[in-house]
């Protein structure tokens, strides 16, 4: 039995580091899709503008870089037993978030297998409950 938990453990981080590391491989689909969502509230533009002089990069590029980033280091955080409780809980709040359509899902995305791909993940978060 302890051998399917391994191996259950293994294939939930799997989900993660492949989401992360296609979000990090195809940047610029990431980069539009997050830029097509994602608006900067007023209060917010004199940071943003100062990180995007810091880094040269957009803010969108900077959050899909971000976002990819935290993915990958979170899957292999639960692959390999490090605080298998946070991690999780931190992958849920942010799938939960990408999975919120403001269209009700009347819009076709750019990347539809890459959508359908961030559902199941939050699917299996959310029936787990990062209790691994």
């Amino acid at each position: 039995m302890p051998a399917l938990f391994i191996l259950g453990r293994v294939l939930f981080a799997v989900l993660f580091i492949y989401s992360g590391a296609t979000k990090l491989i195809g940047i610029q689909a990431t980069t539009e899709f997050i830029a097509s969502k994602v608006a900067v509230p007023a209060a917010l533009v004199p940071y943003t503008s100062q990180l995007e002089t810091m880094t040269g990069m957009s803010t969108p590029q900077t959050l899909a870089i971000a976002v990819g980033a935290f993915e990958v280091i979170s899957g292999l955080m639960i692959a390999l037993n490090i605080d298998n409780f946070l991690f999780p809980r931190f992958l849920e709040s942010g799938a939960a978030g990408q999975c919120r359509d403001p269209d009700g899902g009347a819009e076709e995305s750019v990347d539809h297998r890459r959508a359908v791909h961030d559902r199941r993940n939050w699917r299996v978060v959310a029936e787990g409950g990062g209790r691994l």
